[in-house]
């Protein structure tokens, strides 16, 4: 038997409350009774050692750090300006000293506020956004577009299709579908994360005409849906 686990972490900002309050949800990944390493199917890679989602305590506001089996790690929103430096700490706290993958959902504050910080104080492997910007543009967007540029980083467009370059996870984005919205929250990068027989649908902020546009577009069937 072979078994993996996913930890669900939730982060007191507060540092008066040390409170890793693990939601520890234990899900077995890859079961495989009576099986060992050799009599695995055909094709069929085996899963070993843990996947950690921590969804960050930053207030209103988005931040989820994904730690990967193989000592990957990704981080989907920085939240809001107020968070960048708690959020450059808690990552270095958590062993992270440079992120495979950032994403950054869409260009609202409480999504990408802290992302100058992140971008100026952890190295960055690949950035991924959706192809869209405020009108008129923010101060807070162009903080990020600043960082990425003193540290040469290019972004990689979000959208409906592309696979997600990190060893060891399987993700894709299933959205944004449609190349035009009314709403910013509809362009938001939408990624399905699979670990084993366990799967992650992180939304952003999709709203109803996201949501349309999605169904039919790929497997929305998940074992977590953040919303």
């Amino acid at each position: 038997m072979k078994f993996s686990k996913v930890f669900y972490f939730w982060k007191e900002k507060n540092n008066s409350k040390t409170l890793l309050l693990f939601l520890t949800i234990f899900f077995t990944l890859h079961l495989l009774m009576g099986c060992t390493a050799q009599e695995a199917p055909p094709g069929e890679q085996l899963m070993s050692g843990d996947l950690e989602v921590h969804f960050i305590d930053v207030g209103q506001a988005d931040s989820i750090l994904i730690k990967g089996p193989q000592g990957e790690s990704l981080l989907i929103d920085a939240g809001e300006n107020s968070s960048g430096d708690f959020l450059v700490n808690y990552l270095k706290s958590q062993g992270i000293s440079k992120l495979d993958v950032v994403v950054a959902t869409h260009p609202h504050a409480d999504h990408i506020g802290g992302m100058d910080k992140i971008i100026l104080n952890i190295p960055i492997e690949k950035f991924y956004m959706p192809k869209v910007s405020p009108t008129p543009t923010t101060r807070t967007y162009e903080e990020m577009l600043e960082a990425l540029l003193a540290k040469d980083l290019k972004i990689t467009q979000v959208r409906s299709g592309v696979q997600l370059d990190l060893p060891g996870i399987t993700g894709v984005f299933l959205g944004p579908v449609a190349s035009e919205y009314d709403n910013y929250n509809d362009y938001s990068a939408i990624l399905k994360i699979s670990y084993g027989n366990t799967s992650f649908l992180f939304t952003g902020d999709a709203e109803s005409e996201a949501e349309k546009d999605l169904l039919g577009k790929g497997d929305l069937q998940a074992t977590v849906l953040k919303v």
